[in-house]
């Protein structure tokens, strides 16, 4: 499976060491270029764009600070757009039901 992976940060980073341990070919996208190296060294494939990186997942996780951040990647950056018919969107992110179940219907 091609796993999708925003947000490499204390939370999001272990989450995405999980994903190519468990042998699944990881996808990255990260504000900051630097954060990928040590993943692309491990075998993860970077993308310039969110949206890009969307493309091209099965499965794509999303842990980001907030509500507006999530919006952001999907909704402003285009990542819900690029997305293939079937892929799924996991939230790793703190925010409330109704906000996801808006985004949800946004999809």
């Amino acid at each position: 499976m091609d796993v999708g992976f925003i947000g490499l940060g204390d939370q999001g980073g272990p989450m995405a060491d999980a994903v190519l341990a468990g042998g699944h070919q990881l996808h990255v996208w990260a504000r900051r270029p630097e954060v990928l190296r040590t993943y692309v060294e491990r075998g993860a494939v970077a993308y310039s764009t969110p949206a890009a990186l969307a493309a091209a997942v099965d499965h794509l996780g999303l842990c980001v600070v907030g509500e507006n951040d999530v919006r952001e990647l999907l909704l402003e950056r285009g990542v819900f757009a690029a997305m293939k018919p079937g892929s799924i969107v996991a939230i790793h992110t703190t925010m409330g039901p109704g906000a996801c179940r808006a985004l949800a219907d946004q999809a």
